[in-house]
């Protein structure tokens, strides 16, 4: 067995700014995409282009269902870090907590998603503008 490495409360609040600031830095955007595509739309009429629009459009929404669904699951753990520290404000820097392994692996996987979607899409607005 792996034995978890634990970290301090104060980074693990840390990791949650950081990982909310993400998310919101891929929602903002994802609207500037949408808006590209808007754009797109007013221009180009080829069908084979419509669809990938189409695939585009439904891929932003899925992707932020995702950042929505990681968002509110960060808030949540962050707001257990503030009802402890709250009671037991000596705890910041003092007390240990397993370290948000699985949190991590979420932000990570996404990162990577969220990477191959905008390189793919940035590379077929190329491919038609």
């Amino acid at each position: 067995m792996v034995e978890k490495t634990p970290v301090y409360i104060s980074d693990i609040h840390f990791d949650h700014r950081v990982w909310i600031s993400e998310l919101k830095f891929w929602q903002d955007e994802i609207n500037t995409f949408k808006h590209r595509l808007e754009e797109l739309v007013a221009r180009v009429h080829d069908r084979d282009v419509m669809a990938k629009v189409e695939k585009y459009q439904n891929q932003f929404i899925r992707h932020r269902e995702v950042i929505d669904t990681l968002k509110h699951d960060i808030n949540a753990a962050e707001h257990k870090l503030v009802v402890l520290v709250e009671k037991h404000p000596e705890a910041l820097n003092q007390v240990y907590l397993e370290d948000q392994e699985p949190m991590r692996d979420r932000m990570e996987t996404q990162r990577k998603l969220y990477g191959e979607l905008k390189i793919n899409f940035l590379n077929f607005l190329r491919k038609v503008f």
